[in-house]
């Protein structure tokens, strides 16, 4: 099997698998012991009423699907809104509680990890009711004491205004409807606010897929962090969906004692120098949960197993090998429903806008994309006007035809991945800019990149011997460098200068013959980007030396 193949059969899984039918992000290992045990249940009870000695035909694995227990539904009415008061208050340090509510809505996911802590919380006091107030025999009722904490829960959303929460019931402080684990989404992104909940209605209804309890929930909160007093504030309506953990297994008729795994940054890759078994001097369980947070039992065997399979181009993935560790009537109904339903958010959060340079085309990127992919990275490439597919098409190489393109490819990336970055070669990391200065990815990989336009054009009509009046007055002057000066074109640049700023990583060789030492010194001094510079090297990466230090500098930033 080739290596295409395998990347390929990889991003199927990546999309079938990711979530086992479940919406809440996570992955199940299936285990057939419990059905096997059960059908062997089954005919020993049959045969002790006939009094015939009768063995149950062995079960194998690949006719074990993943299935639901329904009577879970039918529990509690989740059609309705419950009302829910939450009284905040601070705790302490030792417990990371000793926070306001202020700023427990200040901090994003993203600003807790660029300061290196985990997120802030707060003591709370959790209580049902109606919109009159608490109700006897509900959790919480008549209790003055703290029963849980609270944080904000999601990674995009949590630069939302309107903040998701996660409330954690603490120990033998009770539970509701047998969860102690109460997650509220905002869905601020979304207009309606019932899709979540909708679809989650929609996979009760089909045996194949697995769901999550969800409910309508009407929130007050009411904040004594900063006050001895407060009155409770209409935060307006969430949905809880039930979160999936080890009581989630047990309630939902699986094995709570097997191998749950959350998706963070994972694409099926083998990953041996962090996946390993946790008996293995080595076994790095922050590194491993980078990729995959634990939610059950910690041994890891089977998913080694699957993925040493997985990962063995000399196999064959077949469809009893493939059946023999996933369950594919679950993927595929799993993927049909996502593609009918539009969900995107399933998809790999992490992308690379790969643009090349002059003669370059789209699959150049395929060099950089083996590299992006192991470090969980999607990579988009596309075409420049006059290049690759799109060398016969009408559109020509000209900022002002590009810019608004990259624009609005920008546009339609965002909606879809939670985390863009940017990889520019030569011009195309020129026009990257230009389109991007005013919205910049949150990392920028910029090779050999042209960063002072008028300087380079004004360089040209030098060497050409070609003054600005006679540019002014043939609009056009070919060159013998096989350019071709043009007067809109500088005066396009002069009136759109570059002011570049963001998190930026630049590869530079020192002989570059179309952006001089100085001008990348001043762009590294405007702009704050990093700059490595490869003695010896030229624009264009390309000697087996060049192309060595260009993949080591990609494996160290990307």
């Amino acid at each position: 099997m080739n290596k295409n193949a395998l990347i390929s059969r990889r991003k199927v899984l990546g999309l079938g698998v990711a979530l086992a039918g479940l919406c809440a992000g996570c992955a199940v290992l299936p285990d057939a012991g419990s059905a096997e045990s059960a059908a062997r249940s089954g005919a020993a009870s049959a045969s002790a009423s006939t009094g015939a000695e009768e063995k149950a035909p062995r079960t194998e694995p690949n006719s074990v699907h993943l299935r639901d227990n329904p009577e879970l539904y039918t529990v509690y009415d989740d059609s309705g809104v419950v009302t829910m008061y939450l009284t905040v208050s601070r705790g302490n340090d030792s417990e990371n509680t000793n926070h306001s509510w202020a700023q427990i809505n200040h901090y994003s996911a993203y600003d807790y990890a660029a300061m290196g802590v985990p997120r802030y919380q707060v003591n709370a006091l959790l209580q049902m009711g109606d919109e009159n107030g608490p109700l006897p025999g509900e959790l919480g009722y008549g209790v003055e004491a703290t029963n849980a904490t609270v944080q904000i829960r999601g990674q995009t959303s949590s630069r939302n205004a309107q903040k998701n929460y996660k409330i954690e019931l603490k120990k033998n402080k009770g539970s509701w409807r047998g969860q102690r684990t109460i997650a509220l989404n905002k869905h601020m992104g979304e207009g309606l606010r019932f899709r979540n909940k909708m679809a989650y209605d929609l996979i009760k209804g089909i045996d194949q897929m697995m769901g999550l309890r969800t409910q309508f929930v009407h929130l007050y909160v009411k904040d004594l962090t900063d006050s001895d007093t407060g009155a409770f504030v209409d935060y307006g309506l969430y949905t809880q969906v039930e979160q999936l953990n080890k009581t989630a297994l047990k309630a939902h008729g699986l094995d709570s004692t097997g191998q749950l795994y959350k998706i963070n940054s994972f694409e099926f890759h083998r990953n041996e120098d962090i996946i390993r078994l946790t008996t293995d001097p080595a076994y790095d369980q922050t590194a491993f949960e980078r990729l995959m947070e634990i939610k059950g039992n910690s041994d890891h065997s089977k998913l080694i197993e699957m993925l040493d399979v997985l990962n063995d181009e000399s196999s064959s993935m077949d469809e009893e090998v493939f059946a023999r560790y996933f369950d594919p009537e679950n993927i595929a109904y799993w993927m049909a429903f996502q593609l009918l339903t539009g969900n995107t958010d399933t998809q790999s959060r992490n992308v690379y806008l790969y643009l090349h340079g002059k003669n370059g085309c789209k699959e150049e990127a395929e060099r950089f994309a083996a590299t992006a992919c192991e470090a969980g990275w999607q990579v988009l490439a596309i075409d420049l006007p006059e290049h690759g597919a799109r060398k016969n098409s009408p559109e020509q190489l000209l900022p002002w035809v590009v810019v608004p393109e990259l624009q609005t490819v920008y546009a339609r990336m965002k909606p879809v991945w939670a985390h863009i970055r940017l990889y520019g070669v030569s011009i195309g990391a020129w026009l990257a800019m230009q389109a991007l200065q005013g919205d910049a990815p949150e990392q920028t990989l910029l090779v050999s990149p042209v960063v002072d336009m008028e300087a380079l054009i004004t360089n040209m009509m030098q060497y050409a011997h070609v003054t600005e009046e006679q540019l002014q007055r043939a609009g056009e002057i070919p060159t013998d460098l096989g350019e071709t000066l043009s007067w809109p074109y500088l005066c396009w640049v002069r009136e759109h200068p570059l002011h570049w700023h963001g998190r930026t990583q630049v590869l530079y060789g020192d002989r570059d013959a179309l952006t001089s030492r100085t001008l990348i010194e001043r762009f590294r001094q405007e702009s704050g980007a990093h700059l490595t510079i490869m003695e010896g090297g030229e624009h264009w990466f390309h000697t087996p030396v060049q192309m060595a230090v260009l993949q080591t500098w990609e494996e160290t930033n990307v």
